[in-house]
């Protein structure tokens, strides 16, 4: 079983956005809503985009995010945050045509075994 398969019959609080291409799935979107418990509001955040590398270049990654954007706009989320991996350039480029920087920075506490 692929982690797809696993990601689209969790029911988990994940949600999942394919791209297929003659019934192959080519690119998929991972967001979920998050509480501002402190100003009672909600706001959204994509945390992963993957576009096969056959695929890549011909708008897959924006056409998702447009559709996230459309789905928070009628959820009322007061935004949407984009995660972006360092590494991706292409995906970074995207990400700054789309959006503007975050007042925010990340950290993470690897729990991962030494």
């Amino acid at each position: 079983m692929f982690y797809t398969d696993i990601l689209l019959s969790s029911g988990g609080w994940q949600e999942f956005l394919g791209a297929f291409i003659e019934g192959e799935l080519k690119a998929f979107c991972l967001f979920h809503s998050m509480p501002d418990v402190v100003a009672g509001l909600i706001s959204g955040q994509i945390n992963h985009i993957y576009v096969q590398d056959a695929v890549r270049g011909f708008g897959l990654g924006e056409a998702m995010i447009d559709l996230v954007t459309e789905e928070a706009q009628k959820r009322s989320w007061t935004d949407l945050t984009i995660l972006v991996p360092r590494t991706n350039e292409m995906m970074r480029r995207l990400a700054e045509r789309v959006a503007a920087p975050a007042e925010s920075a990340r950290f993470v506490i690897s729990l991962a075994a030494n």
